[in-house]
C-alpha cells in the first residue's frame, strides 16, 4: 500500500463566504453602473434631439419672419378678428398677435403676408391680388402660447410705440407650449420647463 501526500500549497481551497459575498456585492454594483451608464446616455441623445429640434424649428421660423419683414416696404401690427386683419388704432399701444407686411409703399395695395395667432399656433398667408392664388401654412410645427404680444413695434431705442412709424423696429416674441418630435410638454418640472424666442427685426 502506497500513501502520497499532497503538498498543503496543492490543495484545493473553496471561497468562503465572506469572499462569495464581496465578489457577488462588486458584480451588482458594476452591472449597476453599466446599467446607469446606458439610460444615462440614452436621456442624453433624447435632450440633444428635442434642442435639435427645437432649434431647427426656431431658425425656420425666425428666418421666415425676417425675410418677409425685411423686405416689406410698410410694416403694419394689429389683429385678426374674424379671419380678418384689423391693424392697430394710432394713439394706441402698436402691438398685437398679428402682422401684415406690404410689399408696396401704399396699405391695401398687393401684394402682401399676414401673420397672425389662432389656436396656439402661428400662421402666414399671402395676398398676391384679385384671382391670383395665395397660400396659407403654419409657421412653427410646434405650438405657441400668446401669454404676450406676439408683435411689437419699438423705436430704436426699444420703447414700445403708440404710433405707427415708416421704420420701426419690430419685436418678435414666441413662447412655446410643447415640441412635437419627440412630443414634450413644456411645463414647470418637465424635461423642458420654459423655452421662448424674442428676436427684433427692423425693415430695410
Amino acid at each position: 500500500m502506497k500513501i502520497v501526500f499532497r503538498p498543503a500549497s496543492l490543495r484545493r481551497r473553496a471561497f468562503t463566504l465572506a469572499e462569495v459575498l464581496i465578489v457577488s456585492g462588486l458584480a451588482v454594483l458594476v452591472g449597476a453602473a453599466m446599467i446607469l451608464c446606458n439610460m444615462f446616455g440614452a436621456s442624453m441623445a433624447i435632450r440633444q434631439q428635442i434642442w435639435m429640434d427645437a432649434t431647427g424649428d426656431s431658425a425656420r421660423t425666425v428666418g421666415t419672419i425676417m425675410n418677409d419683414i425685411r423686405s416689406a416696404q410698410i410694416v403694419v401690427v394689429g389683429n385678426y378678428v374674424n379671419n380678418t386683419f384689423v391693424p392697430v388704432p394710432s394713439n394706441t399701444n402698436q402691438w398685437g398677435d398679428a402682422c401684415r407686411a406690404y410689399f408696396s409703399n401704399q396699405t391695401n395695395t398687393p401684394p402682401w403676408v399676414d401673420y397672425y395667432y389662432s389656436n396656439t399656433n402661428l400662421y402666414r398667408t399671402n395676398y398676391n391680388g384679385p384671382g391670383v392664388a395665395g397660400s396659407a401654412s403654419k409657421v412653427t410645427a410646434n405650438p405657441c402660447t400668446n401669454d404676450a404680444r406676439i408683435f411689437t413695434f419699438e423705436d430704436y431705442q426699444g420703447n414700445r410705440l403708440t404710433n405707427t412709424q415708416t421704420i420701426a423696429v419690430v419685436d418678435v416674441y414666441l413662447s412655446y407650449l410643447k415640441f412635437q418630435n419627440p412630443e414634450v410638454l413644456i411645463a414647470p418640472g418637465n424635461i423642458v420647463d420654459l423655452y421662448q424666442i424674442r428676436t427684433k427685426i427692423v425693415p430695410r
